[in-house]
């Protein structure tokens, strides 16, 4: 029997031409695979700034068609500079009730870290006829402007002479 081997030169060729193939392979698995990933990239990019656009389109869409109730929202709330306004609406509705007030503090904080609005802590003291307490602190209530009251005292050292003192919140834009 007559066995063929093959020449150095032969192995090293073959071997030299695997490993080249290889490398060629792993390079080309490479540069596609990052040109894929640039691809996915950029479309998710496009994909997401057209939905940002979409989104912006929507809020404004529903900020058109919910004005009115936007606004009436808005009321609700004490405007960026309106704590003189407010003062103002809290003297009219003492005098419409003719009872005598004084306005004990007024405290401005954001103690939620609210990014939109902030508290207004409203002390008051106030003096008249049952008649007239009741009547100022249900304009109170009754205002244009969203109160939370924190406490209403009362107390009579005559027949017709109330004294008390009111707390309440109130929110305003920041």
């Amino acid at each position: 029997m007559n066995y063929w081997m093959p020449k150095k030169r032969i192995i090293y060729l073959i071997v030299a031409v695997t490993f080249s193939l290889g490398i060629i392979y792993l390079l080309s698995f490479y540069f596609v695979n990052r040109n894929i990933n640039k691809i996915a990239d950029s479309y998710k990019n496009s994909d997401s700034e057209s939905s940002k656009i979409e989104r912006v389109w929507i809020i404004k869409a529903l900020l058109e068609s919910n004005k009115e109730q936007i606004q009436k929202i808005r009321q609700f709330f004490l405007s960026k500079d309106g704590e003189v306004d407010f003062i103002k609406k809290i003297e009219d509705v003492a005098q419409k009730s003719s009872v005598k007030f004084s306005i004990k503090s007024i405290n401005v904080s954001n103690k939620n870290n609210n990014v939109f609005f902030e508290d207004v802590k409203v002390s008051i003291n106030f003096e008249g006829n049952w008649s007239q307490v009741t009547t100022f602190v249900n304009f109170l209530e009754n205002m244009s402007i969203g109160i939370k009251m924190q406490s209403l005292t009362l107390e009579s050292n005559s027949k017709d002479l109330w004294r008390g003192s009111i707390e309440f919140i109130s929110y305003k834009e920041k």
